[in-house]
C-alpha cells in the first residue's frame, strides 16, 4: 500500500498538490508555513491538500 500511495503521489497529483501534500504530511509543516514558502494563501494550500488527499483516497479504495 505504501508503494501504491508513493507512486500515486508522484504520478497522479498535480505538481502543486504534490508539493503541498508532501510538505504537510511528510515534512510535518503547518499550512501557514507552507503558504509562506510557496507564496500562496493559506486557503489555497488547504484546497491543494484536500484535492490531493481526495485523489489519493480514491486510488487507495481500489486496493
Amino acid at each position: 500500500m505504501k508503494r501504491v500511495l508513493s507512486t500515486a503521489i508522484r504520478c497522479e497529483l498535480t505538481p502543486r498538490q504534490r508539493e503541498c501534500v508532501v510538505m504537510y504530511y511528510y515534512d510535518n509543516k503547518k499550512m501557514p508555513d507552507i503558504a509562506f514558502e510557496l507564496s500562496l494563501s493559506v486557503s489555497t494550500v488547504s484546497r491543494h491538500i484536500k484535492a490531493g488527499v481526495r485523489k489519493l483516497k480514491n486510488i487507495a479504495n481500489y486496493y
